[in-house]
C-alpha cells in the first residue's frame, strides 16, 4: 500500500490545463503564457479563472515542468502528468504535452499509465504509448524525452522567466483529448493477441463510404481508434467531434464502417486495438485519402445520367450507347469508388438502385483511370455478371446454358484486370456434367491443368466465394 499512499500524495499534483483552456473561453482579458501556466499549476487557479472550483487547484506551486523547445517551429511543449481517480482501486494517469498555437492552448497525449490495487495489497501497473502499444513503466517515465528527442530540453518554473503575450480566444473550442486507456479487468495471464489481418488504406471522394476490417487471435475485445496525420490517436467519439458530418459505425466484431467522409479526413487513419487475457495488440494504421475523382470520371457518369434522364434505360439503348444492359433492371443507377489495386486512385463502380432479383448485388460497370482516361475494366450483361468481393476482387458468374457455367475471380493490378482462378461446369458427350477447378483465364474447353472436383466440392467452393460478395454504398445519379 506504500505506492497507493504515494499516489494519494500526488493527487491533484498534475496540471489540469485542458480544463483551464476551457475556462479561457469565457475570459476576454489578455493573459501571458507564464501567467496561464502558473495559474493552472498553482493554488492561484481559483482566483485567476473566475467561477472555477477548488477542484482545479493543484499542489504544485513552484514546481518545475519539463519543457521541450522545437526550434523549427518556435514551439515550447510543456509536459506534465494528470491523474484521473477512476475508483478507490483504479488510478489512471495521462502524460500530456501542452503548447500554444495561434494564441490558443492545445494538448497532445503522449502515454497513459493505469494502476490497479488488488485486495491482497499488491498493485498492477499497465503502461501504453499514444498508439495503445504496451510499454514498460521505465519507458513511460522516460517517454517525453524520447518523444521530443529532436527538441532542446529546458525547464519552466512558475514565477520566473520572461512572459510572452497571448490572447485568449473567447469562442475557442478545446481540441478533444483521448481519454486514458481503460485498464484491463484482470492481470495479464494468457496468450497474447496476435494480429492476423491489418486494415488497408482507402482512396475516395468526399461523401464516400468505406469499411476497415481487422482480425487478431486470442483477442476478447476490439476498439477502433482514429489517427491524425501527425500520429496522434483519438477515440471514435472524438473523431466525430473533430470531423463534423462524419459517421462511424462499429459492425460485427471486426469491422468499422466509415460513412459520409468529409474532406477534413484526408490523411487521417484508423487502427484497431485488441485486448486479450495476455495483453494488447494494435494493428497498423489504414489511411484515408480524400480527393475529387468525380470530375475525372464525369464523361462516364454523364452517359449513364443521360440514359435515365431520357428514359432510355433499356437493354437496346444500353447496347447502342456502350452501357451495361443491366440498366433495364433498375429505375435508378448510382456510382461509388473503391481502390482495387491500392495505388491511391480509386476505380469507378456503377450499379443499379432498388434492382429486381436478376440484378441484385451485381456491378453494372467498372472503370479505372489509366493514363488519366476512364477505361472500362468489366461490364455485366444478362448471363455474365460481375460482383465486388471483400478482398478487393471481382467475382464473375456466367452461364451459357446446357450445364455450361463458370465462376471466376478477377484481380486488378498493373492497370489490367486478370483472371486468378475459378470453377467451371462442362457437359460431356454423354450429357453428364463434370466440374473443374482452373487457374488463370477461363476457357470453355477442358485443359490438361484443370483439376477435376466433385459436384459437392464445386457447390461448396462457389458458395464460399459468393459469401464474400458485398455492396458499396452508391450515390444516385441525378
Amino acid at each position: 500500500m506504500q505506492e497507493k499512499a504515494g499516489i494519494r500524495r500526488r493527487l491533484m499534483r498534475i496540471a489540469m490545463l485542458v480544463l483551464c483552456a476551457a475556462m479561457l473561453s469565457g475570459c476576454a482579458v489578455p493573459v501571458t503564457r507564464e501567467g496561464l501556466l502558473t495559474a493552472a499549476l498553482g493554488p492561484a487557479a481559483t482566483a485567476f479563472f473566475a467561477g472555477s472550483s477548488p477542484q482545479v487547484q493543484a499542489d504544485t506551486a513552484g514546481a518545475v515542468l519539463p519543457c521541450y523547445y522545437d526550434a523549427s517551429s518556435g514551439t515550447y511543449y510543456y509536459v506534465c502528468e494528470d491523474l484521473n481517480k477512476v475508483s478507490a482501486v483504479e488510478y489512471a494517469y495521462t502524460l500530456r504535452a501542452f503548447y500554444f498555437q495561434n494564441g490558443m492552448l492545445r494538448t497532445r497525449t503522449l502515454a497513459t499509465r493505469t494502476v490497479l490495487f488488488q485486495a491482497s495489497g499488491q498493485s498492477v501497473t499497465a503502461c501504453r504509448d499514444y498508439a495503445g502499444n504496451s510499454i514498460t513503466e521505465t519507458a513511460y517515465n522516460a517517454y517525453a524525452d524520447r518523444y521530443f528527442a529532436n527538441c532542446a530540453k529546458v525547464t519552466f518554473a512558475p514565477g520566473s522567466g520572461t512572459s510572452t503575450q497571448v490572447t485568449a480566444a473567447p469562442t475557442a473550442t478545446p481540441i478533444p483529448t483521448p481519454a486514458p486507456t481503460p485498464a484491463p479487468s484482470q492481470n495479464f495471464s494468457g496468450p497474447v493477441p496476435v494480429i492476423t489481418k491489418n486494415p488497408t488504406s482507402e482512396s475516395m471522394t468526399t461523401g464516400g463510404t468505406t469499411w476497415f476490417i481487422a482480425h487478431a487471435r486470442n483477442a476478447e475485445r476490439i476498439e477502433w481508434k482514429g489517427v491524425s496525420p501527425d500520429g496522434f490517436v483519438y477515440t471514435v467519439r472524438e473523431m466525430l467531434a473533430i470531423h463534423p458530418g462524419l459517421a462511424l459505425e462499429e459492425q460485427a466484431n471486426d469491422t468499422l464502417c466509415v460513412r459520409n467522409v468529409p474532406t477534413s479526413l484526408n490523411g487521417w487513419g484508423f487502427q484497431a486495438r485488441f485486448e486479450g487475457k495476455g495483453g494488447v495488440a494494435v494493428s497498423s494504421t489504414a489511411y484515408i485519402y480524400v480527393k475529387d475523382y468525380i470530375g475525372a470520371y464525369q464523361s462516364v457518369l454523364n452517359v449513364y445520367r443521360m440514359a435515365y434522364q431520357a428514359g432510355g434505360h433499356t437493354a437496346q439503348y444500353a447496347m447502342a450507347n456502350g452501357l451495361s444492359p443491366m440498366i433495364a433492371h433498375s429505375g435508378h443507377v448510382g456510382y461509388a469508388f473503391k481502390d482495387l489495386d491500392k495505388d491511391g486512385t480509386p476505380e469507378l463502380f456503377i450499379a443499379g438502385l432498388n434492382t429486381d432479383e436478376a440484378a441484385k448485388s451485381a456491378v453494372y460497370d467498372v472503370y479505372a483511370l489509366i493514363g488519366g482516361v476512364p477505361t472500362r475494366l468489366a461490364v455485366s450483361s444478362e448471363q455474365d455478371c460481375f460482383y465486388l468481393c471483400t478482398d478487393n476482387t471481382l467475382f464473375n458468374i456466367a452461364s451459357a446454358g446446357t450445364g455450361t457455367a463458370h465462376y471466376f475471380t478477377y484481380r486488378f493490378r498493373n492497370n489490367r484486370l486478370g483472371a486468378v482462378d475459378g470453377y467451371k461446369s462442362c457437359p460431356t458427350d454423354n450429357a453428364r456434367v463434370k466440374y473443374y477447378y482452373q487457374t488463370g483465364a477461363y476457357t470453355p474447353e477442358v485443359q490438361k491443368t484443370d483439376v477435376p472436383i466433385t459436384e459437392n466440392e464445386f457447390g461448396t467452393r462457389v458458395f464460399e466465394r459468393v459469401n464474400t460478395v458485398f455492396q458499396l454504398l452508391y450515390t444516385q445519379l441525378a
